[in-house]
């Protein structure tokens, strides 16, 4: 059984874009690619991620160029 994680640590995604600092278009790029992690579904229309999985993807991250 998976951990339950609470909706206060779920962030959706314009508070993701805030977060991370791109457009929309290039989130959207980046999961195509597979180089952003996966997301959770949180409803029918809604995704999300939990806010550990962004700050750890945020401390790994390659330097940008």
């Amino acid at each position: 059984m998976s951990p339950t994680i609470s909706a206060e640590a779920m962030l959706r995604v314009p508070q993701v874009l805030d977060r991370i600092g791109v457009s929309r278009r290039t989130l959207c790029r980046w999961r195509a690619k597979g180089t952003f992690p996966q997301a959770m579904r949180l409803g029918e229309n809604s995704i999300g991620w939990p806010r550990h999985v962004i700050d750890e993807w945020l401390a790994n991250r390659p330097p940008a160029t």
